[in-house]
């Protein structure tokens, strides 16, 4: 599970990825970095302190995402989730009950074998893996 951190070290990974170090992107990277979950946006807004605005959250959720400091990823629900990875992972995910359980199974390894095989491509940049099933408590239902 991840743990808290304290505020200078999240301070300092903002700085380190090229942020300004703000009040919003201070509580938006604690929130990730404290959850075990990927969350929506809506989930983080409701954990914001008021006077944020979704605005701000979008546009700080983007650029992180676009540095690599979160990940995002899609569970075929519509929504754009967010998550701090401290380590790279991917999710399964019940299509009955929407429960997501983290695996650590990756296909970097794999890669190369993608370039390999490709006629048009020389390079990936980035991958999503998500896998979807049905839970044991839903099976047993």
């Amino acid at each position: 599970m991840k743990k808290s951190k304290p505020e200078q070290p999240i301070a300092d990974l903002l700085r380190s990825e090229g942020f300004k170090v703000t009040p919003a992107r201070l509580v938006l990277l604690e929130i990730l970095m404290t959850k075990c979950a990927p969350l929506t946006v809506e989930d983080i807004a409701a954990q914001m302190p008021t006077g944020i605005n979704a605005t701000t959250i979008y546009r700080a959720l983007d650029q992180f995402a676009q540095t690599g400091l979160v990940h995002q990823t899609h569970f075929r629900d519509g929504k754009t989730y967010y998550e701090y990875q401290a380590h790279h992972h991917h999710h399964i995910v019940c299509t009955t009950c929407g429960v997501k359980e983290e695996i650590s199974l990756c296909v970097e390894s794999s890669l190369a074998r993608v370039i390999k095989e490709s006629k048009k491509f020389n390079q990936v940049q980035d991958h999503i893996l998500e896998f979807f099933g049905v839970c044991q408590d839903c099976t047993t239902v």
